[in-house]
């Protein structure tokens, strides 16, 4: 059993930073839901470019096309809540390993390599939609798309992508963002030279 002892937990990957409160995320209603996640960015309304499940999924694939539809928006994983009671109700992790034995089963012709589309699959229908301000993410690219406004009023900001903002590949902007949390009087962060 997951966690037996908690009924909800907030999840946060290894590569964000958090610039606010998060106990009124911990509060957020999930209507009965296993999940809570950002689903749409800051640009509004379905608006998730690079993140709709055409970008994860392949649709000339039966089993997708009757299963999702490609237009919708994948939520952000990185920040989220779960509501454990409501996980133990479902049987979310039979769904999630039955998802992953027919991917190997098709030969891996279901999906993009990675974990976040059949964690899509097993929480569909399952997923309660947080507010944007909640969680930016995509700042591990080379190019940052969010206004400084919206940057600055987030909660988490998500470094996902490939550029981290600790290498020198990263762009200047999101390195900024990050630098002003790293505690540079700190021994190991001082021997890694990670600062400039």
């Amino acid at each position: 059993m997951l966690f037996p002892d908690l009924d909800k937990i907030v999840l946060l990957d290894d590569d964000v930073v958090v610039q606010r409160d998060l106990s009124s995320l911990w509060e957020t209603d999930l209507n009965g839901n296993v999940v809570g996640a950002v689903f749409d960015s800051w640009c509004g309304n379905n608006c998730c470019p690079g993140r709709k499940h055409k970008d994860y999924f392949n649709f000339s694939h039966p089993v997708i096309s009757s299963n999702l539809h490609q237009d919708d928006c994948a939520w952000l994983s990185g920040m989220n809540v779960f509501d454990l009671k409501a996980w133990r109700q479902t049987n979310i992790t039979e769904a999630y390993s039955s998802w992953l034995r027919l991917s190997v089963s098709s030969g891996l012709q279901l999906w993009r390599p990675g974990a976040l589309p059949p964690t899509l699959l097993a929480f569909k229908g399952l997923t309660q939609s947080l507010d944007p301000s909640w969680h930016v993410a995509g700042l591990g690219s080379r190019s940052i798309k969010s206004p400084e406004v919206i940057l600055k009023s987030a909660a988490v900001l998500h470094f996902s992508g490939p550029a981290k903002p600790w290498l020198e590949i990263s762009n200047p902007e999101v390195r900024s963002l990050w630098y002003r949390y790293v505690n540079s009087s700190n021994i190991f962060v001082r021997k890694c030279k990670i600062m400039n």
